[in-house]
């Protein structure tokens, strides 16, 4: 071990050397310190999560962020049981973190949504479950239209449509994780979920290049926010093609994918809304 570092070591210092030995006029490109680089992403790091915090700060507390993120995840839940066909576990574990809505914002509607959600994991007939779970998601939805207050339109193109892009990568990125405890689940049904998030994505990139949405943000900051989501598109297409694999590999590199559109997604959908 200590003489591989030691080698490692040493070629570094020749690389060192080399760089020091080119023209001045390269150096521009070449001479770019690795703690550059990690300042680079920690201040977009800090930006992403600033967005998201601010913007809860403004339109909404962070708990209803989270609220609806978790509530259109419902779609993504059923889509799953019937087309990827997990095991029970599955929708045991993803109704547990969705039924967190309830800590976030106690109501009767609130109470109503979790509870039929709950009552899912004990009707053995499938065939009910879409009704049960089309019940639970518009009630969580009226609740989040009374809490918003705002007209159908406006609250659908600029609020939970940016959001439930969120939703669609996280769901993706529990997908995979199940993936690794039942291997025999369905890949199909995972890529489309993925270019699902793929098509959003490039969506709403249109919608902001066209100035349907987000026409009062600065042009700097407008540029930012569809460079995250081109990048999501991007990670969300990239996803898309590694469950193409046949190998485990593929599984794995998708998730590994999907954790990095997710923290993009987040910083797209929070600029977003923040500065809208």
């Amino acid at each position: 071990m200590k003489l591989r570092i030691e080698y490692i070591a040493n070629d570094m210092k020749k690389f060192k050397l080399k760089m020091k030995s080119l023209p001045s006029k390269t150096l521009f490109v070449t001479n770019i310190k690795l703690s550059d680089i990690i300042k680079a992403f920690k201040n977009l790091r800090r930006f992403i999560f600033f967005n998201i915090y601010c913007y809860c700060k403004r339109y909404m507390e962070l708990n209803i962020f989270v609220y609806v993120l978790l509530v259109f995840c419902i779609p993504y839940l059923l889509y799953s049981n019937f087309r990827i066909k997990p095991r029970k576990g599955f929708s045991i574990l993803f109704i547990a973190i969705i039924s967190l809505v309830i800590l976030l914002n106690f109501t009767l509607f609130t109470f109503i949504g979790t509870l039929l959600l709950a009552t899912s994991l004990l009707i053995k007939k499938k065939n009910f479950h879409p009704f049960i779970y089309t019940a639970s998601f518009i009630t969580f939805n009226y609740e989040i239209f009374n809490i918003l207050d705002l007209k159908l339109i406006e609250l659908t193109i600029n609020y939970l449509f940016p959001i439930s892009l969120v939703s669609c990568v996280f769901s993706s990125m529990m997908i995979g994780h199940w993936f690794l405890v039942d291997p025999t689940i369905s890949k199909e049904g995972m890529k489309n979920i993925a270019l699902l998030g793929t098509i959003q994505s490039l969506i709403l990139m249109s919608l902001i290049f066209l100035e349907f949405i987000g026409q009062d943000i600065d042009v700097i900051f407008r540029n930012v926010i569809l460079i995250l989501f081109f990048s999501t598109s991007i990670l969300s297409f990239a996803s898309f093609r590694s469950l193409g694999e046949k190998s485990y590999t593929g599984v794995m590199a998708s998730t590994g994918l999907s954790y990095l559109s997710l923290i993009v997604s987040l910083g797209g959908s929070g600029g977003l809304l923040l500065l809208s």
